[in-house]
């Protein structure tokens, strides 16, 4: 997630000159306490713009610095070193929408464009030109482009960001004719005034809960705080390697309480992207191992918070209930199975793989005489494998040969 996104392809001399002004812009950014993603070159491809700019996907919060080729319908990335179409008039709601846009490019704000288009759907302000318009590999001229974005990272108002500009461009007309050109083509469209970029964004209105993800267990390694829904965790490279857990409660935790009963706000952990498959829903609290305890590690690929209530996912016959155990006579870590489970390492963590040495079976709620769990030695129900009815099995490796091996089990 950012703040800013900064895109600056380079594949021709044009471009070349606005890559350059931008160059640093991300480090300085940064120092303002901003967090910055800059698609630079080959990164400044439509589908990296596309998944940075969706509005559902929530990744850019504020602004967009465009630095490239642009037209009067189209702001234009790179794809294998040529230029391709990244924002047009198709998808400018979508790319858009609640962001604050400044584009260096030539007469993406012409009457009828662009610019207009995306502010009439929802983006909150344009600053671009009108016609076609000059760069400059100069430090003068980096100096006069980089006054707008200062600007805004010191929370101004657009039209204080703009009036930055222009005084920048009017101060150095003296140096060379682009600055008047460029002054004189420069149009700022908004959809209100007085907007900053910390008052017109994507960000959460409310933000009852905190959540931070961790990669390992026990809260260890890599770690991403999520306070709104984040339909991809791909995009913060964090898909599939979710581990532990820690909801906290948020800056209005109390207030959205007290505007639902008392009822405590909750987060969705969903298995596929888009809130899709199956779902672990959590209230404030540490889960320091969610393979373990709720067989759901490593597999989180979206989150969203105070989802609806889903549709339950039926456990359903239980035929057996069978406990598995580390070590000989019931010692050790224990795990409890009462569905099929296809890979053990991925469902209860990597600590359970091989490692199985002796196990409890017992009759569920839905038993039937001579059903029997059938416990493998590779992941997918494959390899060799023995068959266990209800009963006490305190030393497998005696008994059957067969400790530490368990890779999956079939309980149904």
């Amino acid at each position: 997630m950012a703040d800013f996104l900064i895109i600056r392809s380079k594949c021709d001399l044009a471009t070349e000159y606005t890559h350059w002004v931008g160059e640093g812009m991300k480090e300085y950014l940064e120092s303002k306490g901003h967090s910055v993603t800059d698609l630079s070159d080959a990164d400044a491809s439509p589908q990296k713009v596309s998944d940075w700019l969706q509005y559902d996907n929530r990744e850019t919060m504020k602004a967009v610095i465009a630095l490239d080729h642009g037209s009067l319908d189209v702001f234009w990335g790179e794809k294998n070193g040529n230029i391709a179409a990244a924002i047009d008039l198709a998808n400018a709601e979508d790319l858009t929408k609640g962001l604050q846009v400044y584009s260096l490019a030539c007469s993406t704000n012409g009457a009828g464009g662009l610019g207009e288009t995306a502010v009439s759907k929802g983006c909150y302000s344009w600053l671009g030109y009108t016609e076609p318009v000059y760069a400059q590999k100069s430090r003068t001229f980096k100096e006069c482009i980089w006054s707008y974005v200062e600007a805004m990272a010191e929370g101004k108002t657009m039209e204080q960001c703009e009036h930055a500009l222009r005084d920048a461009y009017s101060a150095r007309t003296g140096r060379s004719f682009i600055y008047q050109y460029n002054l004189d083509r420069l149009l700022l469209r908004k959809s209100a005034n007085n907007m900053t970029i910390n008052s017109h964004n994507r960000l959460p209105k409310e933000i009852p809960l905190v959540v931070a993800l961790w990669e390992h267990a026990g809260y260890r390694g890599r770690r991403r705080l999520i306070v709104e829904d984040t339909p991809r965790l791909a995009l913060q490279d964090f898909d599939d390697q979710v581990s532990a857990v820690g909801v906290h409660p948020g800056p209005d935790y109390e207030a959205w309480k007290a505007a639902h009963g008392q009822k405590e706000p909750t987060v969705g952990l969903y298995e596929h992207v888009n809130y899709g498959g199956a779902a672990l829903i959590l209230t404030a609290g540490g889960y320091p191992n969610i393979h373990r305890v709720y067989n759901f590690g490593d597999v989180v690929s979206s989150v969203r918070v105070n989802p609806a209530p889903p549709s339950v996912h039926k456990i359903a016959p239980i035929p057996l209930i069978v406990e598995l155990y580390e070590h000989i006579g019931f010692a050790g870590n224990r795990a409890v199975i009462v569905e099929d489970v296809p890979d053990i390492p991925r469902y209860l963590g990597p600590e359970f793989n091989d490692v199985v040495s002796s196990v409890r079976v017992k009759p569920g709620p839905d038993y039937s005489p001579g059903k029997q769990a059938q416990l493998f030695r590779d992941v997918g129900y494959s390899g060799s494998s023995m068959r266990l009815g209800p009963g006490d099995y305190p030393n497998i490796g005696t008994s059957h040969g067969f400790s530490d091996v368990v890779s999956s089990i079939r309980v149904r």
